[in-house]
């Protein structure tokens, strides 16, 4: 994350950013938005702010945090990955209401220095009395603040719980914060091992391989519910809410039996963006993908569906009105 982060803060001119979670950061390539949108004389630049491990439901909790409207002067646009397949819910405030902080790629950037830095640590750290006398140290010192950074880096891992297991198929962080990864025909072995690994899941989480309760969806959409937040934190701040459903691989999509639940919720999410006077996109199940070329495994796409998809996405925003009225502001 840090180079990320590094990159977006190096300028003050990103007109729009793409948020959500890996499937945003592997497969959204803002320049190819903003080719499309030129195309139409608007001449803008995009910032792809997708976090791996950082799903809708996390993410809505750090927003006030990240500041963005704030931090980016002039955003307009708001462009927020929907995956169509997946429960959400709204998380508590704080570790001690009961915060789900266990997640391995989670847990691990909560208790970083960067968490620290971005004022995030609060969410996987206990208010016991310890924290009352670490907390005036950490803000006066970067060694306090820094420890578990500098002793990973003098000593090592030494807990298998260090580790974070992921596919070693990365080609590269973009400067517009996008990640770029391989084929999955380019890796092919890893990716299989990586698929079979998520469908022996089943055993331990079974409730996820199957279909939605039908009012999942209807409940997240209620007045003042999960999509009214990440709406009304962009409108008042006068930034414009684009929500489009995330390009997820039907491999995944089939495997948990969810080709009807995206459908339905698609439409739900129709109704309510045109209910609240904003936008939502979707493409499609991305069937007509190769799924050794365009995806990078059995949930992401690869640079080279990065790259399509994208073109697709800008197309769509270039044909909105509400899209254009903004950025042509």
């Amino acid at each position: 994350m840090d180079p990320q982060i590094k990159y977006f803060e190096a300028r003050n001119d990103w007109r729009f950013i793409a948020l959500g979670s890996s499937e945003v950061k592997w497969g959204i390539e803002p320049s190819q938005i903003a080719q499309d949108l030129a195309v139409k004389g608007v001449n803008v630049s995009g910032f792809n702010l997708g976090f791996d491990g950082f799903n809708e439901n996390f993410y809505l909790s750090i927003l006030p945090f990240l500041q963005l409207p704030k931090r980016s002067s002039q955003l307009d646009v708001a462009l927020i990955g929907v995956n169509l397949v997946e429960e959400k819910k709204i998380l508590p405030s704080s570790f001690d209401e009961g915060f789900p902080c266990n997640g391995i790629l989670q847990k691990a950037v909560l208790k970083s220095a960067f968490a620290k830095d971005y004022g995030l640590d609060h969410f996987c750290s206990s208010s016991g009395w310890q924290q009352f006398l670490v907390k005036p140290w950490e803000k006066l010192s970067s060694i306090f603040r820094y420890r578990q950074a500098m002793r990973s880096l003098l000593l090592g891992y030494d807990r298998p719980t260090d580790l974070i297991g992921v596919i070693s198929n990365s080609l590269g962080q973009y400067p517009n914060g996008f990640h770029a990864h391989k084929a999955a025909k380019d890796n092919s072995q890893e990716v299989q091992i990586d698929y079979q690994r998520f469908l022996a899941d089943k055993k331990t989480h079974p409730q996820l391989f199957q279909p939605m309760e039908p009012q999942a969806w209807p409940t997240l959409l209620k007045q003042d519910g999960f999509f009214d937040r990440w709406a009304n934190y962009f409108i008042d701040s006068q930034v414009l809410p684009v929500f489009f459903a995330l390009p997820t691989n039907p491999l995944m999509i089939d495997a948990r039996h969810r080709r009807e639940d995206y459908q339905r919720n698609s439409q739900l999410m129709q109704v309510w963006a045109e209910k609240r006077n904003i936008v939502f996109i979707d493409l499609g199940i991305m069937d007509r993908y190769d799924k050794l070329i365009y995806y990078s495994d059995h949930r992401h796409l690869s640079v080279n569906g990065a790259v399509t998809y994208s073109r697709e996405l800008g197309n769509a925003l270039a044909a909105n009105p509400k899209v254009l009225k903004v950025l042509s502001n």
